[in-house]
């Protein structure tokens, strides 16, 4: 399912790593990812021959100033993107909250950072739901 969801999310390429890496390429037509749906129906995860892993994905949406070179302001809120530049304008009640506001990925858990994020950002939208 999440080859299909990857596909039809626009994914370049699919990657499926194992003690065989199964590999799409967009472009190949429509048989070629059913002959690949199967190929990945058939992988073979007993251990050591299959990997089922995450990723933290981090800044997609990165934080801070100036407005061009950041998605999110430094409270977590998202700006305005006017022709491809961004604005220094907020659209009102939209926040990211996790470590896609990290300017980079950072190559360790980021557990205890996004979770101190995720409370900064908290804290700007009871204010601004409070002050209405």
């Amino acid at each position: 399912q999440m080859a299909r969801i990857a596909e039809a999310g626009g994914a370049d390429a699919i990657l499926a790593p194992g003690a065989t890496i199964h590999q799409w390429q967009r472009g190949d037509g429509a048989a070629v990812f059913s002959a690949y749906l199967e190929r990945l129906r058939q992988f073979d995860f007993r251990p050591n021959r299959g990997a089922v892993f995450s990723a933290h994905q981090m800044g997609t949406a990165r934080m801070g100033e100036p407005a061009g070179l950041h998605v999110c302001d430094p409270r977590g809120r998202v700006r305005w993107a006017v022709a491809g530049i961004s604005a220094n304008q907020t659209i009102r009640g939209l926040y990211v909250a996790d470590s896609s506001l990290f300017p980079t990925a950072i190559g360790v858990n980021p557990m205890l950072t996004v979770m101190l994020l995720a409370r900064r950002v908290a804290r700007t939208v009871i204010a601004e739901a409070i002050a209405g």
